[in-house]
């Protein structure tokens, strides 16, 4: 720690890519003067999120809620929370597939597929890097029950991008990046009641998901990112 911050009180600046983080700094007493928040870019490739989207937009729907996890497969991301609300829905309205490594964690893997109740819940492993925008087309609202703090997760932009509402933990940066009710959904983290009601709320009434597509920010890219990154780099310079 000593260490650290004797590097971080002779930058220049220091970059957050949330709120949350910046005022996680300020309370580790950094200076606020010198930290800057500039939101993280992600990699969009057109070819294949014009290919998603048409996907999302036209794919045939057997009636159900489909509802998509994709990223670690570990007892932080809250994995059994979301199992949990899934297993008291009934079983002709929803279906969850939850992409991720299962080899990690496997005593945590092996606990969950001793939870599942519900037939429509797959643990389908990872998804590759090529599949996963067509993997995300598939979801008709992803959700993300984390447990820990989130600096910023790209697989809020990625699948913003795609144009997928998110049902999530009200946690860390989760809040900052999904506004509640209006591109997707909140809830306390750990409560798998609230997320079952939630979850029963869409089944009920799907147009809420049009409404939260609606609601979808835009998605910043790598290339933007980096043109904050260089522009800061340079009135760094300016001052010098």
């Amino acid at each position: 720690n000593k260490r650290l911050r004797t590097v971080l009180d002779r930058a220049g600046h220091v970059i957050a890519p949330t709120e949350f983080v910046r005022q996680t700094y300020a309370r580790a007493g950094l200076s606020s003067a010198r930290t800057v928040t500039i939101r993280h870019g992600i990699e969009m490739p057109q070819r294949e999120l014009a290919a998603a989207r048409e996907r999302l937009s036209t794919r045939t729907r057997d009636g159900r809620l489909h509802i998509g996890y994709i990223g670690s497969i570990g007892w932080q991301k809250g994995i059994h929370i979301l199992i949990e609300a899934v297993n008291t829905l009934p079983a002709e309205s929803v279906q969850l597939t939850l992409y991720g490594n299962l080899t990690s964690f496997p005593d945590y893997v092996t606990a969950l597929q001793g939870m599942i109740q519900h037939p429509g819940i797959d643990l389908a492993g990872p998804v590759s890097r090529e599949n996963l925008w067509m993997a995300l087309a598939e979801f008709d609202v992803v959700v993300m029950p984390t447990l820990w703090f989130e600096v910023s997760p790209l697989t809020i932009d990625e699948t913003f991008a795609v144009g997928v509402p998110i049902v999530a933990s009200r946690i860390g940066a989760m809040s900052e990046k999904i506004e509640d009710g209006v591109n997707g959904r909140l809830f306390p983290a750990g409560n798998a009641g609230a997320l079952e009601r939630i979850l029963t709320d869409i089944v009920a009434d799907p147009r809420l998901l049009g409404d939260w597509r609606a609601g979808i920010p835009p998605v910043q890219s790598i290339g933007q990112h980096v043109q904050e990154i260089e522009a800061l780099y340079q009135s760094t310079l300016d001052t010098v």
